[in-house]
């Protein structure tokens, strides 16, 4: 997206996509406000700069030519990461039976996943 920031609003709604059917396949109740929630400790949880990593990469589109093939390139490896990695730590979290009102992310940090 050549928009800055719209990339990570459109990462942002993959990730509540996912985090729905998930819920949905292991039958964990879901709701919009804790979809956001569970994103939000994530990222503030993993990675303290996270959103300032994701704002640079956006606003690093502004500069031309340059700015845009870096774009272009880190913030898809950025969002594919993140939402591969959140992935991940629910399904772990939900397979130990786990729902969105007590996900810890931080439990999960010392965790080895197969």
């Amino acid at each position: 997206m050549p928009v800055p920031l719209a990339d990570a609003l459109l990462t942002a709604t993959v990730q509540l996509r996912m985090v729905k059917k998930l819920s949905a396949f292991y039958g964990v109740p879901f709701s919009l406000t804790q979809g956001k929630w569970v994103i939000a400790s994530f990222v503030s949880s993993y990675t303290v700069n996270a959103a300032a990593l994701w704002s640079t990469q956006s606003f690093i589109k502004l500069v031309p030519v340059v700015g845009t093939a870096l774009g272009a390139v880190s913030m898809p490896m950025t969002a594919a990461g993140f939402t591969y990695a959140l992935g991940r730590v629910l399904v772990r979290h939900f397979e130990n039976g786990g729902h969105l009102d007590d996900f810890e992310p931080e439990r999960y940090k010392t965790e080895e996943t197969p």
